[in-house]
């Protein structure tokens, strides 16, 4: 269960073995202030990241743990996981935080909280994003925070083209405005959730000082695990999708719009090459 004591902030992790990067997360976040909760359900078959926990709850008791089971004693899988924390969260502000991310600011709960404090309401925060290797050094910034910005405010539906978003940490979302996972996809999971949330009109914040890190790392994550079906799998949910988000067919499954799709890759290989240059100019 969580806190009985409404949260300003609930973070939430949903985990699947790799303890190593839940304690990551937790020490990055440590000491939690009274006014955030972290809640963590685990599918793991192990007790790696029960074990990791513990060892957290002394200095952060604000942490609430859950090993998951269904009726039928299995994992609850990726999007009932999600959907489930979601349910569970008190805080007026929900984050969803997967064991491959982790807080890069350094002081990013104060700069979350101080932005929701002194923002104008906003529904939703996007935080930046920075990719990171093996050793947690930053490679680059996932995309432009202008970028970012143009895209989710003049053709959110180019998402299920490039996700200029990242992975659902960059955001922080007033929780009764948050919609549910689709547990039929996989691959888009996370895209059709941004579109659905952008489609509500809220009221969208840039935090220009908080910000997230995405371990680049070959093993554990779900993109490795679903690698030999990967392309069936993304034909498959365009398909689904373009059902219903039929604003977004240009970019799902239309092949009337291929023409489009291939000049668009050529544009991004010619973007992607002058940004690193300029990157490169720019750290000597």
């Amino acid at each position: 269960m969580s806190q009985c004591t409404p949260k300003l902030l609930s973070i939430l992790i949903p985990s699947y073995r790799y303890a190593e990067g839940v304690d990551r997360i937790l020490r990055n976040l440590s000491p939690l202030p009274d006014d955030v909760e972290v809640l963590i359900f685990d599918d793991s078959p192990e007790s790696d990241v029960a074990d990791v926990v513990r060892r957290h709850w002394a200095v952060s008791p604000h942490i609430v743990y859950r090993h998951n089971t269904n009726a039928l004693g299995r994992p609850l899988g990726a999007a009932t996981n999600w959907n489930a924390l979601l349910d569970h969260a008190s805080g007026q502000y929900v984050m969803l935080m997967h064991h491959d991310e982790m807080p890069v600011s350094p002081h990013f709960l104060s700069e979350i909280c101080d932005c929701l404090n002194k923002c104008k309401a906003p529904d939703v925060l996007l935080l930046d994003l920075f990719l990171l290797d093996s050793d947690l050094s930053k490679l680059r910034r996932h995309v432009p925070v202008w970028l970012r910005s143009v895209i989710l405010k003049h053709a959110p539906s180019y998402l299920f083209r490039r996700n200029v978003i990242g992975p659902t940490a960059c955001l922080v979302m007033r929780r009764e405005v948050v919609p549910r996972f689709d547990p039929e996809l996989v691959w888009l999971i996370d895209v059709d959730f941004y579109y659905r949330l952008i489609s509500k009109k809220l009221h969208w914040v840039t935090a220009r000082h908080a910000s997230v890190g995405s371990v680049q790392r070959e093993s554990g994550s779900i993109t490795n695990s679903i690698s030999g079906q990967l392309k069936a799998l993304n034909v498959s949910e365009r398909k689904y999708l373009a059902k219903s988000h039929v604003g977004a067919r240009m970019w799902l499954a239309s092949p009337f719009w291929a023409p489009v799709r291939w000049s668009e890759a050529i544009a991004w290989v010619v973007f992607r090459g002058f940004t690193f240059a300029i990157n490169r100019l720019a750290n000597g």
